[in-house]
């Protein structure tokens, strides 16, 4: 929601609906995971099984998260080598200048500034 609302901070409407979905959020996961795994017989009889347990639950946790942020260093160096071509004048900033500064041939329309006199890049 604060997305859509360009905000950094959420508002109080959206504070309130955070905190009440945590609160669900950890009633079932008490309920549904923590409760079943504490009372299971099985688990007490055979420890290792509880070990078994704690590393699919590790597992199920950190695979989307591993996927998830591999995915977003990808897209990350697929946005910095396509920067250069996408703005031309970025070129100097990744130190990819082809040829001294003054052979340099300029390519792209000078800006209003330097058009109306009043200097530019």
């Amino acid at each position: 929601m604060m997305v859509l609302q360009n905000s950094e901070r959420p508002g109080i409407i959206e504070g309130i609906v955070i905190v009440l979905l945590s609160v669900r959020i950890a009633f079932l996961l008490t309920k549904y995971v923590d409760a079943p795994i504490r009372t299971n017989r099985a688990l007490r009889r055979f420890p290792a099984r509880g070990v078994v347990v704690i590393l699919l639950c590790l597992a199920l946790a950190l695979v989307p998260v591993i996927a998830i942020r591999g995915a977003l260093d990808r897209q990350t160096a697929r946005a910095l080598a396509a920067a250069s071509a996408n703005n031309p004048r970025g070129r100097c900033l990744d130190g990819r200048l082809h040829g001294s500064r003054r052979s340099h041939r300029r390519t792209d329309p000078p800006s209003r500034g330097h058009s109306l006199g009043l200097g530019g890049p």
